[in-house]
């Protein structure tokens, strides 16, 4: 069973670091447990080590599976060929099974334990997933159905393929075709797509003959499978879809507001969408009414009443009532965050439409330079939490809104904050600040970041 990597581990426990619970680290290739001061209660012993979850931890010795609770002592001993963490009193877990060449484990029979690591469902299942709501998908021969927590069939064995039991409706497949069902087996869609997604906000997409259509979780349809492409999900109650090449929208009941009639489209935000009509960009509101001409050769979507737009080969940023509010100046511009938008002049295109090279630097909501242009690519990041990571003579630093460092630059790396605190690295040690440089988990051997577009994304070099 594939687990995370010491960086993401750490960075997902960032809310868990100010309950002082045990966080998983990686030194010297074994993986070990730090506490809320970074001091290790459990030594690095293990060859990986997952996060504790209701009192233990899974953690892997050689080729075997076992757990561990918060003193570092052995409850279960590792001997299982692949498991997961304990959920809901229960822990799904491999005896027999082989990994193949992705890390995936076939074979074998699953079943699953207890916290003691006594069998609460013996291993009699070719496969099987977590408990969710009191109930897991299991499959039994080649077919799968669903158990309780006592082992018992709540749903018989009569289905092709089915997924975990997380909402009020399942996924399930029968012969090609995939449907759900509620938790008495019933059917709440009956089983007629080609593909069926999970509900987002009770609605879920569904593709039937290679259109893309929309459900509710009662089954109704929301939208008639009849697009080539269609958002996964709405956002501000509406989503995108597509005919042929051209985008339009509709509402949460299904209803087309705006017809597929553009080139390309984003999603909303503010209340307004870019589009592109022909071979220039404007805005619509929710009505598809054009509330800024389109001209732009560029648009982004609106954030902080701003949305920056490309015209005459240069950025500046306009506002909601498609007013030129900085001048289009810029090689590169990206969003406000925090009342500061991280700015682009010089570089270079190439042919894949990508800008590299130049300078970067931050503004105000007037256009004023609060710091400078001096950054490279992938030197400075966005504000967050009214801090931005930026990088000078090879160091990261802290900068604030005024542009001044509240934290020196002396880190080989550094993320943003999150809930107060940020992921800083000095060479190959990892630990964790809070906004006054403070360390708050010491720095301890870990793995740096894997490439520089950790911290920069396709906007921010693209044209």
């Amino acid at each position: 069973m594939p687990l995370l990597g010491a960086m993401s581990i750490l960075a997902a426990s960032l809310p868990a670091l100010a309950h002082a619970e045990l966080v998983p680290v990686v030194q010297h290739g074994k993986w070990g447990y730090v506490n809320g001061t970074g001091q290790f209660v459990v030594e690095p012993m293990f060859t990986h080590a997952e996060p504790f979850s209701e009192g233990l931890a899974l953690v892997q010795v050689g080729d075997k599976y076992g757990y561990i609770d918060s003193t570092g002592r052995v409850v279960v001993e590792p001997k299982f060929d692949s498991a997961a963490t304990m959920w809901n009193g229960l822990a799904r877990v491999n005896i027999g099974g082989k990994k193949d060449a992705f890390g995936l484990v076939t074979g074998g029979r699953w079943g699953y334990i207890d916290p003691s690591g006594d069998y609460a469902i013996e291993p009699r299942f070719s496969d099987a997933g977590s408990f969710c709501n009191g109930l897991a998908p299991v499959k039994s021969t080649d077919l799968w159905g669903y158990i309780d927590q006592e082992g018992n069939f709540a749903i018989e064995p009569r289905y092709d393929g089915a997924a975990d039991f997380c909402a009020e409706v399942a996924q399930v497949k029968v012969g090609s075709q995939w449907g759900y069902i509620d938790r008495q087996g019933t059917y709440a869609v009956e089983p007629q797509f080609d593909r069926v997604f999970p509900f987002q906000n009770g609605i879920a997409r569904v593709v039937r003959d290679r259109k893309w259509g929309y459900i509710d979780h009662t089954g109704r349809t929301v939208s008639e499978p009849q697009f080539d492409q269609a958002d996964p999900r709405f956002t501000e109650q509406l989503a995108r879809v597509a005919v042929g090449n051209k985008w339009g929208y509709i509402d949460v009941t299904g209803k087309l507001l705006v017809e597929p009639q553009f080139e390309q489209a984003s999603q909303f935000a503010s209340g307004l969408a870019a589009v592109k009509v022909g071979r220039v960009w404007g805005y619509i509101d929710r009505t598809g009414q054009v509330v800024v001409q389109p001209r732009f050769e560029r648009a982004e979507i609106f954030h902080e009443g701003f949305a920056p737009v490309k015209s005459g080969g240069r950025w500046g940023y306009i506002n909601k009532a498609g007013k030129q509010v900085i001048a289009a100046r810029f090689t590169k511009a990206l969003n406000f965050h925090g009342g500061r938008a991280r700015v682009k002049t010089g570089g270079k295109k190439t042919r894949h439409g990508l800008v590299l090279g130049g300078k970067w630097g931050f503004i105000d909501p007037t256009g004023k330079a609060i710091v400078g242009m001096q950054f490279d690519n992938y030197e400075a990041q966005d504000f967050s939490e009214g801090l931005a990571a930026v990088k000078v003579a090879d160091r990261w630093g802290y900068i604030d809104a005024q542009g001044n460092y509240v934290i020196r630059p002396k880190y080989s790396h550094a993320a943003s904050f999150v809930q107060g605190q940020a992921q800083v690295w000095l060479g190959k040690q990892v630990g964790y600040i809070d906004k006054t440089g403070k360390v708050v988990v010491k720095l301890q051997p870990g793995t740096s970041p894997l490439t520089p577009l950790n911290v920069v994304s396709i906007q921010e070099l693209s044209d």
